[in-house]
């Protein structure tokens, strides 16, 4: 009978060892490699970046006393020298100048 007992305990721990080497294998295999990127828009002989097109609208954002963002929409209008914006769904047809 102490057999019995020692197998099953061995088993038990060799099982959740098992378990416990699949969660570390799927936690690696999750991991999101971060992509480093730059979007640029040009017109005529300018560029800007839209980094600094975000920046410039979470700035203005702030300064007319809007809520905090969570989510951002621009709408580029290099034509106009000009981009649209919407915070949280709500800001609809604010307007920021562009400098290219």
């Amino acid at each position: 009978m102490a057999s019995r007992k020692t197998e099953g305990t061995v088993s038990k721990t060799a099982a959740s060892t098992t378990k416990k080497a699949a969660a570390k294998t799927a936690e690696k295999k999750d991991v999101k490699t971060e992509v480093k990127s730059s979007v640029y828009v040009e017109y005529g002989s300018g560029q800007i970046d839209v980094k600094n097109i975000l920046q410039d609208v979470i700035a203005a954002n702030s300064a007319e006393g809007g809520e905090a963002p969570k989510s951002v929409e621009i709408y580029i209008k290099p034509e106009e020298k000009a981009a649209y914006y919407v915070i949280n769904g709500k800001s609809e047809g604010k307007k920021i100048d562009l400098y290219f």
